[in-house]
């Protein structure tokens, strides 16, 4: 037997509970890695309770002049056909957290992140107890649309709207607001207050990812291809709202974009707004 605490006085107390993990290799003609002989004996074994993997659920889209609500689900399998059940602790990245970066949370909880420089950042979970099985990246999603990475954009300005799930072929209202950063609060305020401005609407297909239909905003069919390219006069009120029929004629999933770019007409060169939902 090997006696750790006979070879280095220094080490450690040893843990109540820890895993033992074993790596092996193929090796080669002058690289070979091989175990031989092992006995592990231990007078208790648990079995080993981990989570396959963390998903991120979002909008798509923060402002830095609010936070960002985050929905975090704990997947005990690769399809997450199972959610893990029970508190789980988890540091998570980027910093800004509200209620800080390490908490405890339940899979499904939905959280805050709070960030005040425009910018990209990388959704992570660092750490997890119980721990996570190795080499399995976090997930994101827009919607129920898996992103190819977990990047969220923060702007200090942009458009804020919901568009509920309802039957198809029914119109809905919905309110599109037009919001910034304050530059001395640091508060959301309105971005455009009683004056008409034309937003580029957009759409694409998510599910399934093709279609014939489009989508009809004040009654005028958007660009499907995924970039807001159908401009529409929208008139915003003293609070930076302004309303929308939304109406779409087919059964499915789909994204809506929104983009305002300024202009030196409206005395706003180089401000671009941008908003999207699934």
């Amino acid at each position: 037997p090997f006696n750790i605490f006979a070879v280095n006085t220094a080490q450690a107390a040893v843990p109540t509970n820890f895993r033992l993990s074993l790596t092996g290799s193929t090796g080669g003609s002058t690289n070979i890695h091989e175990i031989d002989n092992l006995q592990v004996c231990a007078t208790r074994v648990n079995q080993i309770i981990e989570v396959d993997h963390y998903r991120f659920f979002d909008d798509g889209q923060g402002l830095t002049c609010g936070p960002e609500s985050i929905r975090i689900v704990a997947c005990r399998d690769a399809d997450c056909t199972q959610e893990f059940c029970g508190p789980l602790q988890v540091t998570l990245s980027p910093s800004g957290w509200v209620g800080g970066d390490t908490q405890t949370i339940t899979s499904g909880q939905t959280l805050q992140l709070r960030r005040t420089t425009a910018g990209d950042v990388s959704l992570a979970v660092t750490a997890s107890n119980p721990p996570r099985r190795p080499f399995t990246p976090d997930r994101c999603f827009v919607g129920g649309t898996q992103r190819p990475d977990c990047t969220l954009n923060f702007a200090d300005s942009g458009f804020s709207f919901d568009v509920p799930n309802h039957d198809a072929d029914t119109p809905q209202t919905v309110t599109l607001s037009a919001v910034g950063r304050d530059p001395g609060t640091q508060a959301c305020v309105p971005g455009f207050a009683n004056v008409t401005r034309s937003i580029a609407f957009g759409s694409a297909y998510q599910n399934p990812t093709t279609g014939t239909s489009a989508v009809r905003v004040n009654g005028t069919a958007v660009a499907t291809g995924g970039s807001p390219t159908t401009a529409l006069p929208l008139a915003f009120d003293a609070n930076g709202r302004a309303s929308i029929s939304v109406q779409y004629a087919d059964a499915g999933a789909l994204r809506l974009f929104a983009r305002y770019t300024g202009s030196a007409a409206n005395s706003d060169a180089g401000l671009v707004m941008y908003g999207q939902d699934d």
